[in-house]
């Protein structure tokens, strides 16, 4: 099936779709478990992250930044997990940032936590902090960036405004 701009798109697992409306897009009808599976996945307070019995499409952010010769960044953990496709669309992003402004003060920080590392930071910060299972980073799709500034400080790429990226990184 395609989109109304004409892209490819697939159709999720235990999903039904309607004919296209009058605004050209197709409804999609959503089974309860098709929402925990795929990459388009609903985690947040009220949705529960269920999560799979292997990991084993994390990949480790840092290790493919060596190996296909990025021009970003700075890392605060170089055991920061995403999943291979989020992993190789960041850096993809971040080297786009280089090459067209020239700017390589992204600071790439946490990505896949565990349920226990999320506990942790629940108990550690619980105005802010998820609580485990409930976290989007559960997923190896939720990513904390940073920009850093000329005077060494650092900002949160996406807190409170698109403004607030954009003038940073002007």
């Amino acid at each position: 099936t395609t989109d109304p701009d004409g892209d490819e798109t697939t159709k999720p697992q235990g999903s039904t779709t309607t004919a296209p409306q009058a605004s050209g897009y197709t409804t999609i009808q959503f089974s309860n478990e098709s929402l925990y599976a795929g990459s388009l996945i609903l985690v947040n307070s009220q949705y529960a992250y269920r999560f799979p019995t292997s990991q084993a499409s994390l990949l480790k952010v840092y290790d493919e930044y060596y190996a296909n010769d990025y021009h970003c960044n700075y890392f605060v953990d170089s055991a920061v997990q995403l999943e291979a496709v989020a992993a190789r669309a960041l850096l993809q992003m971040a080297n786009a940032l280089y090459t067209d402004t020239g700017l390589n003060n992204l600071q790439i920080g946490t990505g896949y936590r565990s349920y226990e590392v999320q506990q942790d930071l629940s108990n550690r910060y619980p105005a802010t902090a998820a609580l485990p299972g409930y976290s989007e980073h559960h997923t190896g799709f939720g990513i904390d960036l940073q920009i850093w500034d000329k005077d060494k400080k650092a900002t949160y790429a996406f807190d409170d405004s698109t403004q607030t990226c954009m003038s940073i990184l002007s």
